[in-house]
């Protein structure tokens, strides 16, 4: 049996550490971290409902048809000669 010294550094462990550091903990890191990020977004976002476009469009053209009623009544007013003119 070998002889293990344990205060000693050995090129293995420097080794062991620079790759322990440099490849495996960052993307550990990463993932954990976006993982988070997305739980907090949708914790802090409530979800977005979007109207009913059809029934949206129907009443925008409505009023677009009640403002041209409108315009066509006040031309028409403006068009009749004055009946109080003497």
């Amino acid at each position: 049996m070998k002889n293990v010294r344990w205060d000693e550094v050995t090129s293995f462990s420097k080794w062991a550490t620079l790759i322990f550091f440099t490849g495996v903990l960052p993307p550990i890191t990463f993932y954990i971290g976006t993982q988070y990020q997305e739980v907090i977004s949708q914790l802090s976002h409530p979800p977005v409902v979007y109207p009913d476009f059809g029934v949206l469009c129907s009443k925008i053209q409505a009023q677009k048809d009640a403002a041209l009623e409108f315009k066509a009544a006040q031309a028409a007013k403006a068009a009749t000669p004055a009946a109080h003119s003497k």
